[in-house]
Parts: C-alpha cells; structure tokens; sequence
C-alpha cells in the first residue's frame, strides 16, 4: 500500500471478518503469536507514520457492534482490531507524554539566558530561577501527566510541558498561567477562552464565564483567544474605567477586529448594565518569530495588570520567560493539588 503525500498511512481499504482468531482482549485471553507478530508491525509503522490520524480512520472503519468479529485491515502491513486500536491509542499517548518529559528535562538543564538582561526589565518579571532550577526540575518529575485535580478543575499534566523550547502553548498552559496571575493580583476575573466554540450566544456567554470571572468583587479582566487553533491573541478590561486593552502579537487589524468582535458579542453583555467599552489596541510589542504568539499575549496581559508600559528587553529573554511561567504554574498546580 502506498504512502500517502502527507507520509501517513491511508485509510485501510476494508474492514472484514477474522473468525476464530480474535480474543476479545487481552485480560481474558492471551493473544496469538501470529497475531501479536501483526501488531508489532503494525505499531512499527504506526509510529514511523503518524500514530493520531492513523489510528482515527482505523476507529472510523470498524463498525461499534460486534467488535469482537472484525479487524482494521492494511493490505500489506497487517490487521487490527479495536481493542488494539484503543491500546496502542493509549500507548502512543503514553510514549508521547514521556518524551514530553524527558525533552522538558533537557531543556531546563541547558536553558540559559544573562542575568544582568533580567536586571533591565521591569522587577515583577525577576525570579530566581537558576537556584530554583533543581527545584524545578524535581516538579517536573513528579508533575501527573494525565488527567488530575486543580483546585476544582481537572488538567492534563503534560500540557504544561508546552513552555519548553519553542513549543506552540497550549490552552491548559495559557489558562493556568493566567489563574496565576488572577492570584498574584488583586480583583482579577479569567476569561474562559474556549468561549468562542459554541454557536449560540448565550452559550458562549455560559463558558466565558466557567472561571466565575464576572462577579462584583472582580475589577479587572483577562482573556487569551485562539483563532484556528494556530495563533493567540488578549485582551484586558478595566471595568471600572471601562476600558478594553486589545493585543494581536501580529499586529494584524484582521485579528484586531475579529478581537473586539468576539468581546462586543460575549464579554460585554456580562459586564455590569449599560457597560460601553472604550478598545485601545497594545501596539508595542510585536512579535518577531513564528512560536510565541502565546508567550506574548501572557506578557502583555501581566504589564496591563500592573500598569507597566513595555520594555524591548524583554524580547531577549524569551527562554527565561518561558521557565518563569512553567516555575509558576508548576506552583501553582502543586498548592491547589
């Protein structure tokens, strides 16, 4: 079977009967020798190939009855069955998440940056990082990779591993961080960002508000957006004064309106009666690679919070900032655990 343009394996061409070979799983009954042979090679090429879409169109052919009767077929690589499918789907995560770990490690030990360079920038950016780094090091190894409790929401783990090199954050990582800053600040709501997914607004307006961030006692607002699942951008409201900070990393007006669209539409209708926001956009910083749009968007709103203008030193200490941000939400899921 030939491999598809985007070097992942392509739909298998059939799903049929496999009687009298298939177990139906492996607490019951020990699997064939032949049988496990096909699924080593399988699982070889799954991982050479792309293991999610593979194992997606795997689960699109077999059908949800009768399980135990039919098998995944590859013509020339083998056949599955779905309780292996769910297995190496499970596996694959497994091996991924470990890895996570494992380059997470790696890069804390080799991160560097100069610490006179910390010194220019504003001081609610300092920490002390390279003595805590052990220390940091130590909580990624015992950080739960899967599905844990946060206070009184569940996280997956490993999704705070996106801080490290130049990884794109993650949604877990953006709103963690931003929990952190609702703490190390005063009066400060948090904006659900996954409010833009559903249709209808007074949905929208259900899931904006998850994080209960629109009661009285909260007088400033942060929120982070993700468009097309490829680029983040924030927003900050100052309630009080009325006032909505826009920030696009790009600097792109597309996204500026797209921003205030989704506020106008969602956000302001949550705030007090009669609340007319004034938009500013945060034109100073700008964003000069093609990874950090997220790490950005948490600068920024952090600075709006603390009334600090920018600083273009900060655009030399990208790796530090990733660590501190990791080093505070590595604090934070273990005091709320």
């Amino acid at each position: 079977m030939k491999e598809q343009s985007n070097g992942k394996l392509g739909k298998p061409k059939d799903w049929r009967a496999h009687p009298g070979k298939i177990v139906q799983g492996p607490k019951k009954q020990a699997i064939s020798d032949s049988h496990n042979a096909r699924l080593s090679t399988v699982w070889k090429l799954l991982l050479q190939r792309g293991i999610g879409e593979t194992i997606f169109v795997g689960f699109t052919v077999l059908p949800l009855t009768n399980v135990e009767k039919y098998v995944a077929v590859w013509e020339e690589y083998g056949d599955v069955t779905r309780e292996q499918l769910m297995f190496l789907e499970r596996y694959g995560d497994a091996k991924n998440q470990i890895e996570d770990v494992e380059h997470t490690l790696e890069w804390i030990e080799d991160v560097k940056w100069r610490a006179t360079a910390v010194e220019e920038v504003p001081v609610m950016f300092w920490e002390p990082l390279q003595e805590r780094r052990d220390y940091i090091l130590q909580q990624i190894k015992e950080l739960p990779l899967r599905l844990f409790s946060v206070g009184k929401e569940a996280i997956d783990g490993y999704r705070l591993l996106s801080f490290r090199r130049n990884q794109w954050l993650s949604t877990t990582a953006m709103i963690t961080t931003m929990k952190v800053l609702a703490e190390k600040y005063t009066d400060v709501g948090v904006v659900n960002p996954s409010f833009r997914e559903p249709k209808e607004p007074d949905r929208k307006r259900i899931v904006a508000n998850a994080y209960k961030a629109f009661t009285p006692t909260k007088s400033k607002l942060i929120g982070a957006l993700n468009y097309d699942g490829a680029h983040w951008v924030a927003f900050f409201i100052d309630v009080g004064n009325r006032v909505c900070i826009l920030f696009d990393p790009l600097q792109e007006d597309m996204n500026y309106a797209k921003i205030k669209a989704s506020i106008k539409e969602v956000v302001e209708p949550l705030l007090p009666v009669n609340t007319e926001l004034t938009y500013d956009n945060y034109t100073s910083c700008f964003q000069q690679d093609s990874d950090n749009c997220g790490l950005w968007c948490l600068i920024v709103l952090e600075l709006s919070l603390t009334g600090m203008p920018w600083h273009k030193g900060l655009y030399q200490l990208v790796p530090y900032l990733r660590l501190r941000f990791l080093s505070l939400c590595l604090g934070y899921v273990e005091e709320k655990r």
